[in-house]
């Protein structure tokens, strides 16, 4: 899928369909990058993941990062366990808010956190945080409060 996204290439419908069904087989194996990817490509082709691949993807986001909790840090986490880093947490942000879905609150505070973890990870060619032009430009009051409640995090006491 990112191959197709990243070149442009718009998959036929029953190729779509295909992929979105194998991503989720497989959504409980991804890596944090896999997540960020699957969600980027997705995105960026303008195609719906669609209800099941998306119910996948956020529960093993949450257990990712559950797991990179664990381990106390931005690399940190249970052996073995591949988290997100800032690229990824930006796809993923980026990715919600193009394709209008609701990543629910606890996905946004567990993504927030790990963030606040990896800030110093984050640099003009991760631009998500800084920039969130899919949030600010528009008027759509979802992502308005979803902006908001990443950017709550990073308050300092």
């Amino acid at each position: 899928m990112w191959a197709l996204a990243t070149l442009g290439i718009e998959p036929s419908q029953h190729l779509a369909d295909d992929l979105r069904l194998r991503a989720t087989g497989v959504a409980g194996e991804l890596t944090g990058h896999g997540v960020s990817s699957v969600l980027w490509s997705f995105a960026t082709m303008g195609e719906s993941p669609g209800d099941s691949l998306m119910n996948a993807l956020r529960l093993r986001s949450l257990d990712l990062l559950a797991a990179q909790r664990l381990g106390g840090g931005a690399q940190g986490g249970v052996k073995g366990v591949d988290g997100f880093t800032a690229q990824g947490i930006s796809n993923c942000i980026w990715a919600y808010a193009i394709l209008g879905e609701v990543p629910g609150e606890t996905l946004l505070v567990a993504l927030s956190e790990q963030a606040r973890l990896c800030e110093h990870e984050f640099t003009p060619q991760v631009p998500s945080l800084s920039d969130f032009s899919s949030f600010a430009n528009g008027s759509n009051e979802l992502a308005l409060q979803q902006k908001h409640l990443l950017f709550s995090s990073f308050k300092h006491p």
